[in-house]
């Protein structure tokens, strides 16, 4: 099992990061909204999604995808970013799980 729950994290982080930054950052500056704006929109759209895990959650969620968007409009690899995600998802799986929460 601990071979899927590797697998299915970094699955996540790749998708993830494939529609908000790669597709809905790259789409909102080709309509012409400003850098500053996409990487705020998609940042916060992405932490949006994770508020049902608490306020502190949200808040943290936002930091992260902040960060990982201004990382993607600096570099545009999304594969660094993706994997970072991937990481990020597996650390909290397992201090979930080593806390008893999971």
């Amino acid at each position: 099992i601990i071979a899927l729950v590797v697998v299915a994290a970094f699955a996540t982080g790749y998708r993830e990061e494939l529609y908000f930054r790669s597709l809905l950052y790259v789409r909102l500056v080709a309509s012409g909204r400003s850098r500053i704006v996409a990487v705020g929109a998609t940042a916060l759209l992405f932490a949006a999604g994770h508020v049902y895990q608490g306020f502190i959650a949200f808040l943290g969620t936002l930091a992260m995808a902040t960060l990982l968007s201004i990382y993607f409009e600096r570099r545009r690899n999304i594969h660094i970013i993706a994997i970072a995600h991937g990481a990020y998802n597996l650390i909290m799986l397992a201090l979930l799980r080593a806390f008893g929460a999971a």
